[in-house]
């Protein structure tokens, strides 16, 4: 647990120094003030004498960022991968999202509209209307319905919009299932009529 504290430390002094070395302008102008910057000119001296002390013994403990004392920074099940001697990223499984796989994600309190069908997937919760569905998967999915017609001479409208004639006697499909093991469909048959003028 030592390891874990200096290696936040360590982190933190990086961050500190970072920012003091950014800091160009200077709003500093009374003699007060420009005492504390001598302090703090000399407190930043001692902290990258401090850094370069931890830095130097992290790299001789054979800890990484990845594995202090057995922990990773990595949650639930994310792999930890070094990307430099202080940096490393988390490689997160799909149903966890955050820098630490820190957040697991399921559907069980499902966020889609009515008929819809949450799933996880690449670190997101994702909302689709299921197949014979149309709809914003958001509000509401509704059956797709299509029409077919047969009437008169005879004329023949199918599901997909397409018109013909057809004159022949045979049996014919009017619908079928597609799934060739469902045994469901409806045959139809055209007829003549004769017509007694009389």
């Amino acid at each position: 647990m030592e390891a874990m504290k200096l290696l936040f430390a360590v982190f933190f002094v990086i961050c500190a120094t970072t920012i003091a070395k950014n800091n160009l302008q200077d709003y500093c102008t009374s003699s007060e003030c420009q005492t504390d910057r001598r302090i703090s000119v000399f407190e930043r001296e001692a902290l990258k004498q401090e850094i370069a002390k931890y830095k130097k013994i992290l790299s001789q403990s054979g800890c990484s960022v990845c594995n202090i004392e057995g922990t990773t920074p990595c949650q639930n099940n994310g792999t930890c991968i070094v990307t430099d001697p202080y940096k490393y990223i988390c490689n997160c499984p799909d149903n966890t999202a955050g820098d630490h796989c820190e957040e697991v994600l399921s559907c069980d309190e499902n966020p889609c509209g009515v008929g819809a069908v949450c799933t996880v997937f690449n670190h997101k919760k994702v909302c689709t209307c299921p197949p014979g569905t149309d709809g914003d998967p958001m509000v509401s999915c509704e059956f797709r319905t299509k029409q077919a017609c047969m009437s008169g001479d005879p004329h023949y409208t199918t599901f997909d919009g397409t018109y013909f004639h057809y004159m022949g006697t045979c049996p014919m499909y009017v619908m079928k299932a597609c799934d060739a093991a469902v045994d469901w469909s409806i045959v139809g048959t055209n007829s003549f009529f004769s017509y007694n003028k009389q």
